[in-house]
């Protein structure tokens, strides 16, 4: 039922809007960047997000900067497999976010990340993520013309992974985000503890769960099977057992979205609840 209801809800909001043709879940998720973009600009800069506009706060390379951090890894990654990446074929996306950018630049600042607003735009984040990790992910892997690409499991993997960090990975290397302006840097998956990050490591683990699911390749088929017979010993204390069950494309996404659902609620408690509990405590 659970899934169902998230299938449901996930059709819904992806699907295009009449005129604009745009889904209302891409529309929500290029400002709910661009304002996270915001809130680690003041926070870089050492001031309050509600205090004003970051010291250098110039427009132009505030929309460079999304443009990177969307598509900063599928640039990476299409040079890999020699694919046209997507900005270069309609201007739509683009165009999008950069309004959304736009937009935001002339509101008000918005307040700083805190546990209140961050838990619940955590479910928002796995909404937005979810079709980035499973279909996205594999098309430009399953559909190579080279088979040996189309059947790796490394490359599926990588290709998420680039993906999702891909286009931050690339921000943080030349502090784009800082108000001091743009300069060589270390990236913060590089530092110390930097692998523990949650986007980091959960692009590789939810695309990895949804190809065993949908047994999108042979190498996934077969880590599919072990597992059914390893939990038909498991539970039926037999591995003898008819077809391993496959799941459809909406059904393995929904669980993959719950999964995200769970590991960013973790991730905003982990950041945010320390100072919500004290502020609480304190007044």
């Amino acid at each position: 039922m659970i899934l169902e209801t998230l299938t449901l809800v996930y059709q819904t909001v992806t699907q295009p809007l009449p005129l604009i043709a745009i889904p209302p879940l891409d529309i929500v998720g290029a400002l709910r960047l661009s304002v996270a973009l915001r809130q680690i600009r003041a926070i870089l800069a050492g001031t309050s997000a509600n205090k004003g506009r970051p010291i250098e706060n110039e427009l132009a390379r505030n929309i460079w900067t999304n443009w990177t951090v969307v598509w900063g890894g599928e640039t990476i990654l299409c040079a890999l497999l020699a694919q046209t990446p997507s900005f270069l074929l309609s201007p739509t996306y683009p165009l999008l976010f950069l309004l959304g950018e736009v937009l935001v630049y002339w509101c008000p600042p918005p307040p700083a990340p805190s546990l209140p607003t961050e838990l619940p735009l955590s479910v928002l984040d796995a909404f937005t993520r979810v079709g980035l990790l499973t279909s996205l992910a594999l098309g430009p892997v399953t559909a190579h013309p080279v088979p040996e690409v189309a059947q790796s499991p490394i490359a599926l993997v990588l290709a998420s992974t680039l993906l999702a960090n891909g286009g931050f990975f690339l921000v943080s290397s030349a502090s784009m985000l800082s108000s001091q302006g743009w300069k060589p840097a270390t990236p913060n998956e590089l530092k110390a503890w930097g692998w523990t990050a949650v986007d980091v490591w959960s692009a590789g683990l939810v695309t990895s769960t949804f190809a065993i699911m949908t047994r999108v390749q042979p190498w996934w088929s077969g880590v599919h099977d072990l597992l059914f017979r390893f939990y038909s010993w498991l539970v039926f204390d037999s591995t003898v057992a008819s077809d391993p069950p496959k799941l459809n494309t909406d059904e393995a996404r929904s669980i993959c979205l719950v999964i995200l659902m769970v590991l960013f609620a973790a991730r905003a408690v982990w950041n945010h609840g320390s100072p919500f509990i004290k502020t609480l405590g304190a007044s």
